[in-house]
């Protein structure tokens, strides 16, 4: 029994080791994620079985799959190989973005098992609640004379954290109780402000800095809250604070909001929304320049983004 253990276990590090290889993605930047699979007599599937994964949009995803065949068929005799196909399904679509073809075959004691690999990588700009499937099915969608079984192996390697930015202007300037609102983008690798690179559901955290203007003598060197929202695609509010800039010691505005599934299938783009407002009755604002979510050139203000996160709320 324990012999039968430790063969099994070095097979699958075999498996392992070979997919990283030919994707080429090392283990220290990619999750390896096995899935077990099978169909045919026996398994409660004749045709197919379907594996997948929960990850963020933007992840991409290599694939290889193993397969493997058992000698006798439900009948008691032994059958030939079982020709299948392999297809690739990504979120939210039935429509396979690549499908490769393949024989399961019976595996002898010390032969390599045989192990699919999908050229190139996968990515979609829908992720979680979505998943990535791949498919393994008889090529003639006709039940297997005999089960079919393996491993699919998906290597994930997850956007990081994006920091993000507005459209239409590095900063912006407010008369008290003036409002205006810019769309959200990521600055992506090669500088420059990219609206697809925030996808999917994940975690939005807003901070801002602003001057009082410097022309306003009365109040310069004063600090005033300034209401900020962050609006959904459809134009509602999903969360909002009003605070006092970065500059201050305490008080600063700072808030995160965790896109939901819902959110995520909303058309359009993010926005904030800022109001140059106290809130208080009491209290009449300056003025404010230069407000901003993100420190850039400013060499009054201490070191700060706003990011979003690719992040799913469930299991993988």
């Amino acid at each position: 029994m324990k012999k039968e253990l430790l063969k099994k276990g070095i097979r699958i590090f075999m498996v392992v080791g070979f997919i990283l290889t030919v994707i080429g993605v090392g283990q220290s930047s990619a999750q390896l994620i096995n899935r077990g699979y099978q169909f045919g007599p026996g398994t409660g599937n004749l045709v197919s079985s379907t594996q997948s994964i929960n990850v963020p949009a933007r992840s991409t995803v290599t694939v290889a799959v193993s397969l493997q065949r058992t000698f006798i068929g439900a009948n008691g005799l032994a059958a030939a190989d079982v020709p299948v196909a392999i297809d690739i399904l990504p979120p939210g679509s039935s429509a396979p973005v690549a499908t490769q073809f393949a024989n399961a075959t019976v595996v002898n004691a010390g032969l390599q098992i045989p192990v699919v690999t999908f050229p190139g990588i996968f990515t979609s700009q829908r992720g979680c609640p979505n998943t990535w499937r791949v498919r393994i099915r008889t090529s003639n969608n006709a039940a297997a004379a005999v089960r079919v079984f393996g491993s699919v192996a998906f290597a994930i390697i997850r956007p990081g954290v994006t920091n993000i930015d507005m459209q239409g202007g590095e900063t912006l300037n407010l008369n008290n109780g003036a409002s205006t609102t810019r769309v959200l983008a990521g600055q992506n690798l090669v500088g420059g402000l990219d609206n697809a690179v925030i996808a999917g559901t994940g975690v939005f955290n807003i901070k801002a800095k602003w001057h009082t203007d410097p022309a306003d003598i009365f109040n310069f060197g004063k600090f005033f809250r300034v209401l900020v929202e962050l609006l959904r695609p459809n134009g509602t509010v999903a969360a909002s604070q009003r605070n006092f800039s970065q500059h201050k010691n305490s008080g600063k505005l700072s808030f995160s909001y965790s896109v939901t599934a819902a959110d995520a299938a909303l058309p359009g783009t993010w926005k904030v929304r800022i109001t140059n407002s106290s809130g208080q009755a009491n209290v009449t604002n300056a003025r404010i320049v230069d407000f901003d979510i993100e420190r850039g050139f400013d060499a009054l203000s201490p070191a700060f983004s706003s990011t979003f996160t690719p992040q799913c709320t469930g299991n993988i």
